[in-house]
């Protein structure tokens, strides 16, 4: 499966309980690009994060902003970012322990998607109005540009 495919598979098995959702989106402006970023209808924002290959998540911690230079896991352990954040990756590909404790794990096995470690709330402020409305923007805008692309 492609990262794609599995972002499509996150938001068809989990999208019951959000009010937005949008994929490869800065909506946050935490410096990090979101593999898919949801709103949940209490307000609360949960970031997932697909990683299919070993040396990707290995990386992943470590990526630096490019106007902050503070690594990825100091910025969510810092509460500045989403809401709760989980892993989604191919099941036995790395040993939880790797996996920061704050983080969920959702597995992929055989196509199917299953959560093994739900994510710890990294901080208890709500969504904000403005990044409901980036959110809507990068949709609104994604949708025009590939239905002029795919015509």
């Amino acid at each position: 499966m492609k990262e794609s495919d599995v972002v499509g598979k996150v938001f068809v098995d989990f999208y019951k309980g959000w009010i937005i959702a949008a994929p490869n989106t800065y909506a946050l402006a935490y410096g990090f690009e979101a593999d898919l970023l949801a709103v949940t209808k209490s307000g609360y924002s949960v970031e997932y994060e697909v990683k299919l290959t070993k040396s990707d998540f290995l990386n992943d911690g470590k990526k630096l902003t490019s106007y902050s230079k503070i690594p990825k896991y100091h910025k969510l352990e810092q509460g500045k970012g989403p809401n709760r954040f989980y892993y989604v990756l191919p099941k036995n590909m790395v040993e939880e322990h790797l996996i920061p404790s704050w983080a969920g794990i959702i597995y992929l096995d055989n196509k199917q998607l299953y959560v093994s470690r739900k994510a710890k709330l990294l901080h208890s402020k709500k969504t904000s109005d403005k990044v409901i409305e980036r959110l809507e923007r990068s949709i609104f805008h994604r949708f025009w540009f590939n239905y002029f692309l795919n015509k």
